[in-house]
């Protein structure tokens, strides 16, 4: 069974997220969201084979943490556009975050059309923006309008018809997705040991068997314990042989939403709120109230009791029956609570009374009552019933068809109509099988079980379970927002490994300015994000080296070398400078190449001399190197003259012969004093060890 998709809600600052959450819960399930914060989880239509029918929304944070992580997770985005401002570059970044990360479905939501007085503005501004969207994402992508609101929410035509395209979408699978699993915690709360954390939530992607999970922006932790838990909104399940029906009934629509306050039902940072309005109300006794009426009463007398009924029923039995003497025996006997001795003498009177023939009783169908004195002792003009009179009690004279050969055996039935009421039944006989031909029956639980177990390990995909974190304290858990979304990601162990990453790279369209090498860069690679120091270079064609570059080209690839975890080949990533930013801007993109734990990078270098001495074809050259010993690694080295002569460098100078580093070199003509003389040579760098994983939710 499926998870719940994932929709995501994104947009800036007052474009309308919020308003929209609240319209698509409320067309759901007929419920009112009076906040939103964390994830919901919905119903959204009846069974089919082939479709999941549940949904989780959740609001994007500003903040760039939750949005990679959004990035990641995500089934389906709603991006929320204010048509009165136009493209924010929120939008465009979270763009380009979802390109980087799979690119799920998205649709796009132009709000605030209703200040767009003029029809003649208002079609102007929507082919502006479909046609930019369409630039952005794809040609076709679905844009809806939302024109107006109505009671603080969207009108009701135009979010039905977002839902029913919502309902009709073909959902896009994510290859990392699908080989890596993680849980969106619904809720998390702190576990009786302090070093100990709780987590709630879907497993998604696939089947979770790893015994470490890496929160982003925490770390990575032990787990504990993962335990399969009861679904909070569990999928409905087709009937065989009953003719379903298109829409939800009101019983089935379910809404899960742990952080969010829903109807009268508010939370705050540390405590649950339940405020019901005085007309909900209605048994409670209230200061000045006028006199209650008489079910009213009796429902105050019922909650009075200190026990149960089947705690009375098991202190004594009272077994009566109803006869033609029994408004008699009211007129004389008070029949209030009492002692079991006051209760045997009453039984004793009623059967005194009773008429000395066979017994009578009514036939009790097994219909739905509509009052209780109809559920417990039948309903009027049944079938071998006859209504003599009536009297002032309101009992009837009844003449029936005998059923029960004994009173025990009317008030059992009696008891059972009652909903506090038991009726122990006898367990069936259940036919003993032998163990070993229990094990050799194919379609027995054993072995079905086994079959299971053989081709499958860990959780499965789309339970809903409980997780343990050792090591996750109280006080970090204080520090995670409810708001924002927390991933438990399941990190394979070539994963965990750290070496050297070459990728390509490109500085990305919106960023103002040139990265440098060797420059602190924040990379979100896979589940990670981390610090490294990437340097930048190119490839050379002809010697297939790697050639260092000072800063990124501004409109073409480069390659990149930095050091990190491993992923897989062909794995795209984001980088971005400062991930605290108010207004965060994404640096650049680039994908996995290679991995290696070294990778030689040469860096270009131009020694530069000048004439010392000067003979026919032959001179001494001074302040190029700084000792004899550099001059014997370059000795065949080929040099070359501003003019063009080239020449090669021979031999270090004797002692005394000029200052330390001066060489013998000869050229091709005779140099002038006056030339400058240079070396091109390459020398190799080393890319920086450094790693330093983020802690963006627990600053």
């Amino acid at each position: 069974m499926d998870p719940p998709h994932v929709v995501v809600v994104q947009g800036p600052r007052g474009s309308g997220k919020t308003t929209l959450i609240q319209s698509l819960v409320k067309h759901y399930t007929r419920q009112r969201l009076l906040d939103v914060s964390g994830p919901i989880t919905l119903r959204t239509s009846t069974f089919h084979t082939d479709k999941n029918t549940r949904i989780t929304f959740i609001e994007a944070p500003q903040d760039v943490g939750s949005m990679l992580d959004l990035a990641k997770a995500a089934d389906l985005v709603l991006l929320v556009i204010d048509a009165s401002v136009g493209f924010e570059m929120e939008t465009f970044e979270f763009l380009t975050l979802m390109q980087n990360h799979g690119m799920p479905c998205v649709m796009g939501i132009l709000t605030h059309l209703d200040k767009f007085k003029e029809n003649k503005s208002l079609r102007k501004i929507k082919k502006v923006m479909k046609k930019r969207f369409w630039a952005e994402v794809y040609e076709g992508a679905k844009l809806f309008y939302l024109s107006g609101m109505r009671n603080a929410l969207y009108t009701d035509r135009e979010v039905h018809n977002l839902t029913r395209f919502i309902s009709v979408l073909k959902w896009k699978p994510v290859q990392w997705r699908l080989d890596h699993a993680y849980i969106l915690a619904d809720r998390f709360e702190a576990a009786l040991d302090p070093n100990q954390s709780t987590f709630y939530g879907y497993v998604r992607g696939t089947h979770y068997n790893e015994s470490e999970v890496m929160v982003p922006g925490i770390g990575n932790y032990a787990v504990g314990s993962m335990e399969v838990i009861d679904d909070p909104v569990p999928q409905m399940v087709a009937h065989t042989g009953k003719k379903g029906h298109r829409t939800l009934k009101d019983k089935e629509r379910a809404l899960y939403a742990p952080n969010c306050s829903i109807g009268t039902v508010q939370f705050d940072k540390s405590t649950g709120y339940l405020n019901l309005p005085d007309r909900y109300v209605v048994f409670t006794e209230h200061e000045g109230e006028a006199e209650p009426s008489e079910g009213v009463k009796m429902v105050r007398q019922l909650q009075s009791h200190d026990i149960t009924l089947n705690a009375k029923l098991a202190q004594k039995e009272a077994h009566l029956a109803l006869t033609s003497d029994l408004p008699l025996l009211a007129q004389e006997t008070e029949l209030v609570e009492s002692d079991p001795e006051d209760t045997n003498e009453l039984i004793e009177k009623v059967k005194a009374l009773l008429p000395k023939k066979e017994l009578v009783e009514y036939r009790i169908d097994d219909t739905v009552a509509t009052d209780l004195k109809s559920l417990v002792y039948g309903k009027l003009g049944q079938a071998g019933k006859q209504v003599s009179e009536v009297d002032e009690y309101d009992r009837s004279r009844l003449k029936v068809i005998p059923r029960f050969t004994s009173i025990e055996q009317y008030a059992q039935v009696i008891r059972s109509r009652f909903m506090a009421g038991t009726i122990e039944e006898e367990p069936e006989a259940v036919e003993e099988v032998p163990e070993e031909e229990a094990e050799a029956k194919p379609g027995s639980m054993k072995a079905q079980v086994e079959v299971l177990e053989e081709g499958f390990n860990g959780t499965a995909k789309g339970s809903y379970v409980k997780v343990t974190l050792t090591g996750f304290s109280a006080d970090l858990l204080s520090k995670l927002k409810a708001s924002n979304p927390t991933l438990l990601c399941a990190v394979k162990p070539a994963e965990t490994t750290l070496g050297f990453t070459r990728a390509r790279f490109k500085l990305h369209r919106w960023y103002k300015h040139v990265l440098k090498s060797n420059n602190p860069l924040i990379l979100s690679l896979g589940w990670h994000r981390f610090q490294s120091m990437p340097l930048f270079c190119t490839e050379d064609l002809s010697t297939e080296r790697l050639r260092m570059i000072k800063y990124t080209p501004k409109y073409t690839h480069c390659l990149a070398v930095f050091y990190g975890p491993f992923a897989a080949v062909g794995t795209a990533f984001v980088s971005v400078v400062h991930i605290n930013a108010r207004e965060f801007r994404i640096s650049g993109s680039g994908t996995v190449l290679e991995l290696n734990h070294s990778f030689p990078i040469m860096k270009k270098l131009k020694l530069v001399g000048e004439p010392f001495k000067v003979f026919k074809n032959t001179a001494f050259v001074k302040g190029m190197f700084n000792s004899q010993l550099e001059v014997a690694k370059f000795e065949g080295a080929k040099i070359k003259t501003v003019s063009g002569i080239r020449g090669m460098v021979k031999k270090g100078a004797r002692d005394g012969v000029g200052p330390p580093g001066t060489y013998r070199a000869t050229f091709e003509d005779k140099i002038l004093m006056s030339d400058i003389v240079f070396l091109r040579t390459y020398y190799q760098m080393q890319p920086e060890k450094y790693f330093n994983p983020l802690l963006t939710y627990a600053e």
